[in-house]
């Protein structure tokens, strides 16, 4: 993956990129040490904006940087033939064409290519993809062609999902009055029954933002049968509104474990591109260089603080729930519901369960020798 200066005036899209580079690396090494098997599906391929001939800043070619880096250690590790298969798809003829060339000119990975539309070929992707594990990367431009009723069957195939729902384009129309524009929200959210859900989001006091991006989550683990979901915000690099969500679709606690690694390095580089993309419009509207640069300016940020301090709460309320609930509960189950809360991470719940066990409320059963903080297989027992 190119460098960050790169993606000027594309910061956006470099944090998109970011998150799929380290999540695919990740999920294509597990995946290829458990079964030997891996398929990658792009539905939305392009390219498009690249910044240059080789493609190097497109998700197709950093998808096979990263699978062809994970095939290597699979194969010297563990499956001497793991096998690695990608489709990519994209409907625009030109783009297509720049998409078959660069594929054709690399020989580390099975690649096939297909021209038109996602939701036309979710057969063939079906039978691309076999009794392989998927792992299924939906990057529209817009947020027509991914409707979650077209892209169920692909939804109960053995694997996991990351979809660019673009909110600032959804945003404009979600309400809109023409009957074709809510036609194609109804397809988006999986039939038109989401509106009940919708609505019921503001009135128990959702922003719209979060009651539009609640309700499309929940519906993708519903109908997708998906165990855990979880998104991660994009914003706008100068302002203080959201570009859109990554959401994150799996079964497996491993699964989300890693994406929510994944996402603390996200919230960690997106404070930091929004110090430098502000130093430099800075420098841009007086013509003078700061005397410190930007890689020493403080991370933190005030909407960063924000939305952390909400989300640890939801996540305070939400163990509390659990334990008054369960009693006696896994560890594990508590900590994939927990982290599916956006910028709440595994090391938030061990300091909840900390403070719960010093007061006495919470007991932690079959600690090993020296353990302190609990861990996966352990049971929490609640006191309080």
């Amino acid at each position: 993956m190119k460098s960050l200066e790169y993606y000027e005036g594309r910061e956006q899209t470099y944090l998109k990129h970011f998150v799929f580079e380290r999540y695919l690396e990740i999920v294509a090494i597990k995946i290829g040490m458990k079964y030997g098997e891996f398929v990658l599906v792009d539905g939305f391929s392009g390219p498009w904006r690249s910044s240059g001939g080789s493609f190097d800043d497109t998700s197709f070619m950093i998808a096979i940087e990263q699978l062809r880096r994970a095939q290597n250690v699979v194969r010297q590790k563990s499956h001497p033939n793991f096998a690695v298969k990608c489709l990519f798809i994209e409907k625009d003829k030109a783009a297509y064409q720049d998409l078959s060339r660069a594929i054709k000119n690399q020989n580390h990975i099975f690649a096939q290519t297909v021209n038109g539309a996602f939701e036309d070929h979710i057969n063939t992707i079906k039978k691309f993809a076999g009794n392989s594990f998927i792992f299924l990367f939906v990057d529209p431009t817009g947020w027509q062609g991914f409707g979650l009723e077209k892209m169920l069957p692909l939804m109960k195939l053995r694997g996991e999902v990351l979809i660019n729902f673009m909110y600032d384009h959804i945003n404009r129309f979600i309400e809109h009055a023409d009957s074709g524009i809510s036609d194609q929200m109804n397809s988006l959210m999986g039939g038109p029954d989401w509106r009940k859900e919708f609505e019921a989001s503001l009135q128990n006091g959702l922003s719209r933002e979060d009651a539009i991006l609640e309700t499309y989550k929940h519906r993708l683990k519903l109908l997708g049968g998906y165990k855990y979901v979880s998104s991660i915000r994009i914003m706008k690099p100068m302002h203080e509104r959201s570009y859109f969500h990554l959401i994150y679709g799996t079964q497996a606690l491993p699964g989300i474990q890693a994406f929510s690694q994944v996402e603390k390095k996200v919230a960690e580089e997106q404070q930091l591109i929004r110090a430098r993309v502000k130093e430099r419009e800075d420098v841009k509207k007086s013509n003078q260089i700061p005397m410190f640069g930007s890689d020493v300016l403080p991370m933190r940020q005030e909407w960063f603080d924000v939305e952390k301090q909400s989300a640890l709460h939801r996540a305070t309320q939400m163990f509390l729930r659990i334990m008054a609930k369960e009693g006696r509960v896994l560890y594990d189950e508590v900590l994939g519901q927990v982290i599916e809360i956006p910028l709440v991470w595994e090391s938030d719940l061990k300091t909840l369960i900390a403070s719960a066990e010093k007061n006495g409320d919470l007991s932690i059963e079959n600690k090993k020798p020296r353990q302190r903080v609990a861990a996966i297989g352990n049971f929490l027992i609640w006191h309080g």
